[in-house]
């Protein structure tokens, strides 16, 4: 796990609107804590900036885990995962 500075988890409290940036569900509507995690995670070289970390919920957080990409299950091409900086809602 990577240490995340205040300033830095500040930020991107405050670019998530309080919601994970997966599922879009308010932190303050769950009953529990919710993580600052790497979008393009560490492992495959993800920098701890405030433009790869979101705030996640422990059940995006972790059904995602380290990946990137998944087969697509109609077609088993590898497809990019739902990124909050690069793809909309």
């Amino acid at each position: 796990m990577s240490y995340i500075p205040a300033d830095l988890r500040r930020a991107v409290l405050a670019q998530s609107g309080g919601c994970c940036e997966y599922c879009r569900i308010r932190q303050d509507d769950s009953g529990v804590g919710y993580n600052i995690e790497h979008i393009i995670a560490v492992f495959h070289g993800g920098q701890t900036v405030v433009n790869n970390l979101a705030l996640s919920c422990s059940r995006c957080n972790l059904y995602k885990g380290v990946n990137i990409a998944a087969a697509d299950p109609y077609i088993g091409d590898p497809t990019f995962l739902f990124h909050p900086r690069r793809h909309n809602w």
